[in-house]
């Protein structure tokens, strides 16, 4: 993945990226936070960081509550 998103880019999490919205084609940006969450387990629904999505909770977190993100990631590698 480094080399195909430079460091020196802002990050990609946090900003739409042109490329992943050819002309023509569906938008593969999405956010996960508000289009694909389903719930949240109460390990991860107190304190300050509550409800934050971190970069490995797609594995931490039981597939109930990640099942839109995996679906989100078969459709858009073309993985079926």
């Amino acid at each position: 993945m480094a080399d195909a998103i430079p460091a020196v880019t802002l990050a990609v999490g946090a900003n739409h990226v042109g490329r992943l919205a050819p002309s023509g084609q569906p938008d593969r940006n999405f956010d996960m936070k508000t289009q694909l969450e389903n719930g949240w387990p109460a390990s991860k629904s107190t304190g300050a960081e509550a409800f934050n999505w971190y970069h490995s909770d797609f594995k931490d977190v039981a597939y109930l509550y990640t099942y839109k993100l995996f679906n989100q990631m078969v459709t858009f590698g073309n993985l079926k």
